[in-house]
């Protein structure tokens, strides 16, 4: 793999992923900024735990890993 590129702007970084240890069934959704990532997250998570509400908020089961305006996510 060559060198890593850092996409960085006033809400996203994304060196977070640098630190970032997946767990065997973790799941990565990866959209583009501004096309439905939030309602992606959601078809999953129903698709996933077959139920239309959740214990914690979806933020929280499905963080942003590289927005900056999550402050909830594992490293």
């Amino acid at each position: 793999m060559g060198e890593l590129r850092r996409y960085y702007s006033f809400g996203f970084d994304s060196f977070r992923w640098k630190s970032f240890r997946f767990r065997p069934d973790d799941i990565v959704i990866s959209t583009p900024a501004k096309s439905g990532t939030t309602w992606i997250q959601m078809m999953c998570a129903l698709l996933i735990f077959q139920r239309t509400s959740f214990d914690q908020p979806l933020t929280r089961i499905s963080p942003w890993l590289d927005t900056l305006t999550e402050r909830g996510t594992r490293r």
